[in-house]
């Protein structure tokens, strides 16, 4: 890449501090999605956790409930607000593709283009969270109703 960068006049220092910047948005973009799942996964399992304690001990319902439905919109607000630095961190991926595309460089993959062009990964996590929400609220209604 070093030879076609001389060629086309292109600041080798600026194409270096393109390419840090590229790899540091990813690594950020992975870190909070990762770290939002692994939140969801622990607050899901103690919520379920809190649901089969609630069928053994049903006086322990009400504070039970509560843990569980707390425990479940901490993680949504959790995902909501780091979703915003896994949108502004794909943002700025897309738009360094798109300068080293006018060099008419290019970087290897153009990852965060092909994210925006499909968008399902985030879809699909956010159905999955709505899933295991109404899952859960519904196993407490139930376990309210026929108790």
């Amino acid at each position: 890449m070093s030879e076609i960068v001389k060629e086309k006049k292109i600041n080798p220092t600026k194409v270096r501090i393109l390419l840090k910047e590229y790899e540091l948005c990813h690594k950020n973009r992975d870190h909070y999605d990762r770290i939002g799942w692994q939140i969801g996964s622990i607050f899901i399992a103690l919520s379920l956790a809190a649901l089969w304690a609630a069928t053994e001990k049903p006086q322990y319902i009400p504070p039970l409930m509560f843990f569980s439905i707390a425990s479940i919109v901490s993680w949504v607000l959790y995902s909501l607000r780091v979703r915003v630095f896994i949108l502004t961190s794909l943002d700025r991926c897309e738009k360094i593709e798109k300068e080293f595309g006018k060099w008419e460089l290019e970087l290897g993959c153009q990852l965060h283009s092909w994210i925006r062009k499909r968008d399902r990964k985030i879809l699909t996590g956010l159905r999955c969270m709505i899933w295991c929400i109404c899952v859960i609220i519904l196993a407490w209604i139930f376990l309210l109703c026929f108790h």
